[in-house]
């Protein structure tokens, strides 16, 4: 029996790898629509607690609703957009086509628990501060798995710039200004590298 099928069957898992890891990402439009819609929500909130917004506190929550509606709209809107787009098979951009929009899922959920928790349950509103020291970690483990995939060393750089605003909102929790350190926290690790990665997508690549 031959091993040249086998061996033929591993250099090409291996050539995907390699161009996976040399493609681009594409996932820059992304994290700028979410990046400019979650930063304004952000400091909509600190102005809302500051009595600086012309929506009350006690409403906030549809702000947000609508940030996730926008979203979730221009997502799809965007999704069709990369379908021709040269480097989406490569295994870096499967990858994260994957990762993201579990990441969302899972903010989303644990948004819901603690609005239930608050609403519900008669929990501490400061419950909804918890959300940033999260959603931050996920961003966080998002640019861990670029850097690898990609051999981006930026990626790593805001990797740690998201674990440090992790801790950071975390320290924050309970006060307004947690929402506007969060806020400036996103725009570096959702916004700068966005509008990178936008400069950096391939156009030969298939």
């Amino acid at each position: 029996m031959t091993q040249t099928p086998l061996a033929d069957d591993i250099a090409f898992v291996r050539q995907i790898a390699e161009e996976g890891q040399t493609t681009p990402s594409l996932s820059g439009r992304f994290q700028i629509m979410w990046g400019v819609l979650v930063t304004a929500a952000l400091i909509c909130h600190w102005l809302a607690m500051k009595g600086m917004f012309f929506v009350s506190i006690d409403y906030i929550g549809a702000v947000w609703l609508g940030v996730g509606v926008l979203g979730g709209i221009f997502s799809a809107l965007l999704g069709r957009s990369l379908r021709d787009k040269p480097g989406g098979s490569s295994a870096g951009n499967q990858a994260q086509q994957a990762a993201w929009p579990i990441t969302g899922a899972g903010l989303f959920l644990y948004a819901i628990a603690a609005a239930y928790a608050v609403v519900v349950r008669g929990q501490p509103i400061v419950l909804f501060d918890t959300i940033m020291p999260v959603a931050f970690f996920g961003y966080a483990l998002n640019e861990a798995m670029a850097a690898r995939l990609f051999r981006r060393r930026q990626s790593y750089v805001i990797c740690l710039v998201a674990l440090a605003f992790s801790a950071m909102s975390l320290v924050f929790v309970g006060t307004a200004e947690v929402y506007l350190v969060a806020a400036f926290g996103v725009a570096l690790t959702q916004l700068v590298p966005g509008i990178a990665a936008m400069r950096n997508e391939p156009r030969t690549i298939v």
